[in-house]
């Protein structure tokens, strides 16, 4: 007995998908033709590979191509080089729209998260002089004989204040102390001022200037073009017009 012709003999596309062994041919030839997507299998090995699917699962080929969407033929050649020819990358305007929104963004987001890092630098600063200011009525009282420290390197080996804030440098801001010691007719003072370590460009860290005296009041100075320069002690006052105090 001969086996079923194409022609008179066999199934229609619907009576194969109900077919249990057919469904389990499709799935296996559906994951090898992925498989041969993303790896680029040769077109003659994907062949062999589906045509040894086909007779393990006793499915007649030339039915597959019947029910199958994808691109097999009736000769059982895949077209599996066609395939890969067939999927198209980004365009070039695809990739330029993309740079575009990206320039947007980054135009946008950058500035402010500058700004906030400045904002952020500048309240930390207006806390060190505080620290400072702190540590050198500290100073005066135990180590100093009635006199402030000289530098914040003496307020740092003293332990009055954090290693990182005794050298001088902390959150892009650079701290210089001046003191006066005692006289037969002054008493003992000191300023403390704090500038951004990079008042300018893109890597500024702060755009105002600080100081402190004795008295503890803390001034901020906006002038620009003093930005980045160490304020006296007589400048750091409110005869200074460029200063003003901070709540």
């Amino acid at each position: 007995m001969t086996g079923p012709s194409l022609e008179t003999d066999a199934p229609t596309p619907h009576q194969l998908i109900k077919n249990d062994m057919f469904c389990h041919f499709y799935d296996k030839i559906s994951f090898l033709t992925r498989f041969a997507h993303v790896s680029n299998l040769p077109a003659k090995l994907f062949d062999q590979y589906r045509l040894r699917l086909a007779a393990a699962s006793g499915t007649h080929f030339e039915l597959i191509a019947m029910t199958r969407r994808t691109p097999i033929f009736s000769n059982g050649r895949k077209a599996g080089n066609q395939v890969m020819k067939d999927q198209n990358g980004f365009s070039l305007i695809e990739l330029l729209i993309v740079v575009v929104i990206i320039g947007l963004i980054a135009a946008i987001a950058v500035p402010n998260f500058l700004s906030s890092r400045r904002a952020a630098n500048e309240a930390s600063a207006v806390t060190s002089l505080r620290v400072l200011h702190g540590a050198q009525m500290s100073y005066r009282n135990t180590l100093g004989s009635g006199n402030f420290a000289a530098a914040t390197g003496d307020l740092g080996t003293a332990n009055l204040i954090d290693g990182e804030l005794g050298s001088g440098t902390k959150s892009g801001y650079e701290f210089v102390i001046t003191a006066n010691d005692t006289t037969a007719t002054e008493p003992a003072t000191f300023s403390i001022s704090a500038v951004p370590s990079s008042p300018s460009g893109i890597t500024q860290t702060g755009v105002r200037n600080f100081c402190i005296r004795t008295e503890g009041v803390i001034w901020s100075e906006s002038d620009t073009a003093q930005l980045g320069t160490h304020n006296t002690y007589t400048e750091c006052s409110e005869s200074n017009p460029t200063m003003r105090a901070l709540q």
